[in-house]
């Protein structure tokens, strides 16, 4: 039994460490006792792994609790519960038997689920499935270069948006704008914000000429010379219509903004009046530019978007991002799908919502989330429960948005607001220096005369930082602020904009003052967790390396690909000589490596020519690829090269040899394809080790006994982007946006209110992120923080842009000169070493010897039997099956390209064959160009001519009585009546035989039909082989397990005996068919 006194819906606002997740998990124990059943709560939070932590927590807390008293107590306390051992046995047991019930998720899960249940409502394809990063990829590249083809409109969108910068950058300049602001912009705005400013009138040329002369005709001598100097130079500007230049220096820029000084000289009046006109000018043709600029992004997005849904669909798979917008376009369109409707399509009712992390939760993610939420708090036998930290917001990058926690407590009805904010996580030197930093911010004088951009972000953050407290009142802990090594190329220190992001500076001349720190407290018989945190993956390596070179075992974390590793790039050479038997580069590593030994040993000819030894190696090494698959492949190569790679790297190659496991279940004939994959596969170094070095995102919900903070140079606010954007309201769609503005241009008024207003929202909202990232790094530590600043070169020089600028001007007045010199501390320096010795004496193991790289078993769980493809019965004799074959890559493709035309004929003698575009675009799909097209057609041509064939594809050589021999399962009897023929094209089927399913199509199937009846079917299944007529029986048997296979299939399919199926084998390129079975 259980209390009843619990709020029915809940928003917590919580802080860092108060134990959200606790919360949660106590909810739910809570749902459960008052009894909930299990497929009516809906738990989720933003990561697969945290979902798991929730589960997990939830099962051994149970567990606890039968085992101890003391943990039964204490559940019964904080869950508000009143049961025994018995009950949580119980309960314990249910849970474990009903686990598949237990709907503990991601909300991207939670949207996949109702999406296969309302597939064909959301018009989604059939079979459709979620794009791997790599294929998407690759989807956006291929849409991006058809959009591009257009070179008359490709000119015009290249000179508004990217008029003199390097023609080289603009490819990636393209691809970025797509990959950033695609989704979070294009897909969330409508169509209208993209229209909500309009082009203004600016002077004619005569008009402007008449201006200028006004000016020039001024009595310069009467001025002060520094209004003549200035006054010269604005006519200089004007001239070469540098308007931009014009409105922010000069005499116009104090015009501008209403100030009648320029410097100590006062500006006559009546010179101000002839700058107005101009000004007006200045600031239409600024506004104007902006415009054009903005519809040229939006028709590059239209035109895009356009082009990649149409690659989607064509595919059959779409992105999580894709089915949430389904999903929010057709229950937005729906009130209405009925409880009835859901609980008959998804399975199960839904009455308890659990929202975990909430500030990370997205608009479009709210858009189709608050329809649920409003029915549950609105139906008495619902509960909602939300937790989350605005001030941990750390994923605007992601789309998130944080202002959806204050709508919610107002928009949905009897909603119970709770503060969290003490700590069971800091010790009172680290809870009261994060206190003393971000009260101080709000109070700095700086923020109030300086930059209101900035003062206001920092205002309104710190407007919901209220003090913290801890229940750690007897932990030891330190703080301080240490100043680093100097950046060797210095930084920034003006408090100005930041047109570009600085990023992260290299880390390896610091390293030495980390590393005497490190030293200090990780020998200590505590042996605390250290936890280094950066604010980007680029610096991880290079601390890793430093570390590791003392002797510390390091893990490595965050998301890493694969092939960051040095000793995995070299075994990619080999790969790359695959595709690319002249790339110099990957040869000339590869003959310098350890690697040569094996390339020697591997190699079946001794060459001179060195060109043509590796043009026969890569024949070689890709028929090896083909047959053993790339795991076997990579991991001999891995043994090889072990024994001369550092014993860390091995966790890498490790690492490599499963992805090539977990590969080989999607081979492709292009070595380009695993490489490109690979990029994608992102991993995380965990080895068991007290130093985890990682990103502040990636240490997001992570705890350490100190924490180091080296990366706290980079400037502060997102560099100006390409766009910039707005919400009416917090988890409304996007209703304003244009081209990324100047903030100097801003401020000096040359842009309309609207769009300064706009401007401030964007700005405010990166400013604001920043400042959450820092508070989450501050935030991980228990009893040490370690702050490290780099040295400040002058007393006028100010790095409040960065973090480093922000913390020594709010905690300390020393000035950071010497590197090691601790010019901020809270608490007691010696802390560690009143912890005494920690009782859990489980030491990581040290790296020192280089253990035998293991290959995992793969990480995917196999939840259903096992599956193959057609093209594996192939060849098969007592259940063994050959290799892949091998044919010279340009064969494979020819044969691809003439098997898919072929492939989509109808009934030849009607004329039904793809035309001449479509057979374009389906070669430029697979060469990339249509250079060989006159060559394969005519080969197809002749192809068609062959009478065998011609026989085959015509609908009349069915209607035909089988008086010539040919005897097909389709062809006309006299006893039908009403006798019609269907041809069904690259047919997919799945068919299940002995615990093994195989999914494959059928290249043609002719289905013969008396009325309605089936009667019969024929199958089709074209080869491209190049066949010596001497061995023309043996090919068929090699072929005949697989037509045997598809026979089968298709008498399952179409519920015939095997008798009404026959198969026929078409050799095109020799024109001769064969029936089979």
């Amino acid at each position: 039994m259980a209390k009843k006194d619990k709020p029915k819906n809940i928003v917590i606002r919580a802080s860092a460490g108060s134990g959200k997740t606790f919360q949660l998990t106590r909810r739910f124990l809570w749902l459960i006792s008052q009894g909930a059943s299990l497929e009516s709560i809906l738990a989720t939070t933003f990561s697969r792994k945290a979902a798991g932590e929730i589960l997990d927590r939830i099962l051994s807390d149970l567990a606890e609790a039968f085992e101890n008293p003391d943990s039964l107590q204490s559940l019964r306390n904080s869950a508000n519960l009143q049961w025994d051992r018995s009950d949580c046995l119980r309960m314990l047991r249910h849970l474990i038997r009903n686990l598949h019930h237990v709907h503990i998720r991601t909300l991207d899960s939670f949207f996949v689920r109702i999406a296969q249940s309302l597939s064909f409502e959301l018009q989604l394809p059939p079979g459709w499935t979620i794009l791997e990063e790599d294929q998407d990829e690759t989807l956006r590249s291929l849409a991006l270069s058809q959009v591009l083809q257009n070179a008359d409109r490709t000119r015009e969108w290249l000179n508004l948006l990217f008029k003199g910068e390097a023609l080289r950058t603009i490819s990636k300049q393209l691809q970025d704008l797509i990959r950033e602001d695609y989704h979070r912009v294009f897909l969330e705005a409508l169509p209208e914000a993209w229209e909500r400013l309009r082009p203004r009138r600016t002077l004619g040329e005569t008009e402007l000429q008449n201006a200028l002369q006004s000016l020039e005709s001024y009595p310069i001598e009467t001025l002060k010379p520094s209004l003549q100097k200035a006054l010269t130079s604005d006519l200089e500007r004007a001239r070469n219509n540098q308007w931009a230049e014009l409105l922010t220096k000069g005499i116009a820029s104090k015009v501008a903004k209403g100030d009648c000084k320029y410097g100590q000289a006062l500006i006559p009046e009546d010179l101000a009046r002839l700058y107005e006109e101009l000004i007006d000018h200045a600031r239409s043709a600024l506004l104007n530019t902006v415009v054009y600029q903005t519809k040229a992004i939006y028709d590059l997005f239209d035109d895009f978007h356009k082009r990649y849904d149409l690659l989607k669909r064509d595919t059959g798979a779409i992105t999580f991002h894709d089915v949430t917008r389904y999903l929010r376009d057709y229950l937005c369109g729906n009130d209405a799908i009925s409880d009835k409707v859901f609980v008959y399509r998804t399975g199960y009712e839904l009455w308890h919502l659990l929202l975990d992390e909430f500030q990370d939760t997205s608009a479009l993610q709210w858009q189709v989330l608050e329809g649920f939420a409003r029915r549950i708090c609105e139906h008495p036998k619902g509960s909602f429960f939300c937790v989350g930290d605005m001030k941990q917001s750390i994923y605007a990058w992601r789309g998130s948005e944080p202002g959806i926690f204050t709508y919610l407590e107002s928009s949905l009805p009897d909603v119970c607001i709770q503060p969290l904010d003490v700590s069971w996580r800091s010790s009172p030197v680290v809870i009261k220096v994060v206190n003393q930093f971000f009260q101080g911010l709000s109070r700095s004088e700086r923020f109030k005369t300086e930059q209101a951009v900035w003062g206001n972000a920092v205002q309104d953050w710190c407007a919901q930082f209220l003090p913290h407290r801890t229940m750690r009142e007897k932990y030891p802990g330190y703080c301080c602020i240490v100043v680093k090594e100097a950046a060797e190329n210095g930084e920034k220190d003006t408090l100005g904009e930041n047109e570009t992001e600085s990023p992260s500076q290299g880390l390896g001349g610091e390293e030495p003052v980390l590393i005497k720190f490190v030293k200090e407290i990780y020998h200590s018989p505590f042996r605390p967790t250290i936890g280094i945190l950066v604010r980007k993956n680029q610096a991880i390596e290079g601390i890793v390396a430093a570390l590791r070179q003392e002797g510390f075992p390091v893990s490595q974390e965050g998301r890493n690909p694969v092939t960051a590793s040095p000793a995995v790039q070299m075994i990619l050479n080999v790969l790359r000589l695959v595709d690319h038997p002249g790339d110099t580069a990957a040869a000339w590593r590869i003959m310098m490596s350890p690697l040569k030994a094996w390339l020697d040993r591997e190699s079946k000819t001794h060459l001179l020519d060195e060109n043509q030894f590796f043009r026969e190696f890569s024949c070689q090494l890709r028929r090896r690829l083909l047959n053993e698959g790339y795991r076997v492949v990579i991991r001999q190569l891995a043994d090889d090269f072990a024994s001369y790679v550092p014993a860390e790297e091995h966790f890498w190659l490790e690492k490599l040899i499963e992805l090539a496991s977990l590969y080989d279940n999607r081979p492709t004939a292009r070595v380009r394809d695993f490489l490109n994959w690979l990029n994608h596969q992102e991993v995380s170094g965990v080895e068991e080790a007290r130093i985890r070095v990682m990103t502040i995102h990636g240490a997001k919900g992570l705890q350490f006994d100190v924490v180091f903070l080296p990366d706290l140079e980079g400037a502060i606010g997102r560099s100006q982007g390409r766009l910039v954007y707005a919400r009416s309201q917090p988890g409304g769609p996007i209703d304003w946006v244009c081209r990324g503005v100047n903030q100097e241009l801003v401020e000096a008024n040359v842009f309309p209110d609207e769009v300064r207003d706009a401007y401030v929202r964007f700005r405010h909202r990166w400013i604001k992120e920043d400042l959450s990232v820092l508070y989450v790094a501050m935030t991980r530590a228990i009893y040490g923080l370690y702050m490290f600043v780099a040295p400040k070169k002058s007393e006028r020089a100010s790095s409040t842009l960065s973090f480093s600028g922000l913390l020594c001007d709010v905690l300390t007045d020393k000035r950071p000169l010497t590197p090691g010199d601790i010019i901020f501390e809270e608490g007691d320096p010696h802390w560690v070493s009143c912890l005494g010795k920690r009782k859990d004496d489980d030491r990581p193991p040290s790296v020192t010897s280089r253990p035998p790289i293991r290959l995992r078993k793969p990480s995917r769980l196999q939840r259903s039997l096992p599956w193959m493809a057609p093209h594996q019965a192939e060849g098969q004799c007592a259940g063994a099956m050959d290799p892949l074959r091998w044919e010279p890559n340009e064969a494979f493709l020819t044969g691809t390209i003439l098997h898919i035309w072929l492939s989509r004929i109808h009934w030849l003698d009607q004329g039904r064959l793809p035309n001449e575009e479509e057979r374009r675009s389906i070669l430029v799909q697979i060469l990339g160009s249509e250079d060989r097209f006159n060559e394969l057609d005519s080969l197809f041509q002749t192809i068609l001519k062959s009478p065998a064939i011609r026989d085959l594809l015509s609908l009349q050589s069915y209607q035909q009585q089988d008086d010539e021999g040919r005897s097909t399962a389709a062809q006309i009897r006299p006893e039908l009546q009403k006798p019609r023929w269907e041809v069904y094209l690259e047919q997919p089927f799945v068919v299940r035989e002995q615990g093994v399913y195989t999914r494959g199509q059928f290249d043609r199937i002719v289905v013969l039909y008396d009325g309605n009846q089936i009667v019969g079917a024929d199958i089709v299944d074209f080869k491209t082989d190049q066949v010596d007529p001497d061995a023309v029986d043996d090919r068929i048997n090699f072929y005949r397990p697989q037509l045997e296979l598809y026979q089968r299939a298709a008498a399952e399919w179409l519920h015939q005996p095997l008798s009404a199926i026959s198969a026929h084998l078409a050799f095109v390129r020799s024109g001769t068919v064969h029936r089979v079975c």
